[in-house]
């Protein structure tokens, strides 16, 4: 036994570190940098998340199927639905607040099939301080204020057809794209924004102005369908200005 003891002092076995801490700290992912950290974190993610998500259904009444939403904030969510309703729902409560629609200066005369295109964009400014949507004519754009949902304007003059998607390339310019084949480019100006500001009384009805394009251009159809070129979806590289 003494043999064996001196043999083991002389090899000079390693400690094993038997505390929890030490455990712990063996568990922790050692990474170069950050973006490697992000990397990690997002695969965890994508990996966890599935398992813990639980889904929950809202009821609408009578209400047609959503076709555009975002989220306000942490349990208010603003939805555009197929039967042209813009309404916000608190998650919370499942309380149902109606937005009024925007209407045009002079009421076109909008077929019944339009009338039931239903909003089907829905976008907040990167600031979230202005939302554009569809307005009370499927082919109009409508901004309102955030975080009131009160009206600000709406563009009139641009599209033949309805508006299929919207993306706003800065706090006050957005692009909409329409099932005619055309981009519409809108401005909220400081003059308009102040104009709704001098326009806001509580005790009145919020009214709102009009504006017109900045710029309206079609997309190339040479190598497309004259009948196929409707604009379905936008995105905007803010790295490309």
């Amino acid at each position: 036994c003494s043999q064996d003891l001196i043999l083991r002092k002389k090899k000079k076995l390693p400690f094993v570190k038997k505390s929890f801490v030490c455990y712990l700290a063996g568990q922790q992912i050692k990474l170069r940098n950050e973006k490697s950290y992000q990397q990690a974190l997002r695969g965890y993610a994508a990996h966890r998340l599935p398992a813990l998500l639980k889904e929950e259904e809202f009821h609408l009444g009578t209400l047609n199927k959503v076709f555009a939403s975002q989220w306000l904030n942490h349990r208010q969510v603003v939805c555009g639905t197929k039967c042209n309703t813009l309404l916000v729902m608190d998650i919370m409560t499942g309380q149902i607040t109606k937005i009024p629609m925007l209407k045009d200066r002079e009421q076109p005369n909008v077929v019944m099939d339009q009338q039931g295109c239903g909003i089907h964009a829905i976008e907040l400014n990167p600031s979230r301080t202005l939302l554009a949507t569809g307005g009370d004519n499927p082919n109009s754009i409508a901004i309102y204020r955030l975080p009131t949902l009160d009206p600000v304007c709406v563009g009139d003059d641009g599209h033949k057809d309805w508006i299929f998607s919207i993306a706003w390339v800065s706090d006050t310019m957005a692009v909409s794209g329409s099932r005619d084949g055309s981009m519409g480019l809108w401005e909220v100006t400081e003059e308009v924004l102040n104009q709704t500001d001098i326009n806001l009384n509580p005790t009145q009805v919020p009214s709102y102005t009009h504006i017109t394009h900045k710029a309206l251009k079609d997309i190339p159809k040479e190598y497309t369908s004259p009948y196929n070129c409707k604009v379905r979806a936008l995105a905007f590289n803010n790295n490309s200005k």
